[in-house]
């Protein structure tokens, strides 16, 4: 699995959104190429999008809700 991919992520606004992705794809192996990021204050939500590396290990991660599912 190499090359560039996408995550974006929408979601309810809570502390540990950013780290819990930053986290996950380091201990994939996985470099990130381009972070925004943003909150709708009228929504409450967040919003943001991560370009990152298919890493060295060739194989498919999976990212889910339980990303900064932390309260």
């Amino acid at each position: 699995m190499s090359g560039t991919h996408v995550l974006a992520v929408s979601c309810a606004s809570r502390p540990g959104i950013v780290a819990a992705v930053a986290n996950t794809l380091f201990g994939e192996g996985r470099n990130i190429l381009d972070a925004q990021q943003c909150h709708d204050i009228f929504a409450n939500r967040f919003l943001m999008r991560r370009v990152f590396d298919g890493g060295k290990g060739g194989r498919a991660m999976r990212l889910g809700p339980s990303i900064g599912a932390r309260r």
